[in-house]
């Protein structure tokens, strides 16, 4: 079964997400999630229309659904690379290097070098480079 990438726009919609994730993981046998551990709230918790989980606790859940859970402040790389606006770039990086996906790291770092906007593509390079490295490491 193809594993699929989930990318939740909203809190209400990352609630979903989760419960699908957690029935789909049943049927995976290696069920993994990459995730910010740093929030980035969404503008109905910035709005204070919704609350923002506690970063712990859903950690810990989480961790007792899945195999792996790789787990890391991915803006605070964003930020070392140049802008935190390189977050997706990071998380890119550690979908690569955690093995999950058939990625090619070298051939998504020529598709940086080719699409990216010329003044962002040495920031991209360094968040995907960051991200890679952190999933290696454990961070």
């Amino acid at each position: 079964m193809p594993r699929p990438i989930l990318e939740p726009s909203s809190v209400a919609e990352a609630k979903e997400m989760v419960k699908y994730a957690f029935d789909l993981s049943e049927k995976l046998e290696e069920p993994v999630m990459i995730t910010n551990t740093h929030p980035v709230p969404p503008f109905t918790v910035a709005l204070g229309k919704a609350e923002y989980p506690p970063v712990p606790s859903t950690m810990d859940k989480i961790s007792r659904k899945v195999k792996k859970l790789l787990a890391f402040d991915a803006t605070a790389l964003a930020v070392q690379a140049g802008s935190a606006l390189a977050l997706n770039m990071v998380m890119l990086g550690a979908l690569a290097g955690s093995g999950v996906v058939p990625l090619d790291a070298m051939s998504i770092r020529e598709t940086i070098r080719e699409k990216t906007r010329k003044g962002l593509v040495e920031t991209n390079l360094k968040a995907f480079d960051l991200g890679m490295g952190a999933v290696a490491t454990g961070a």
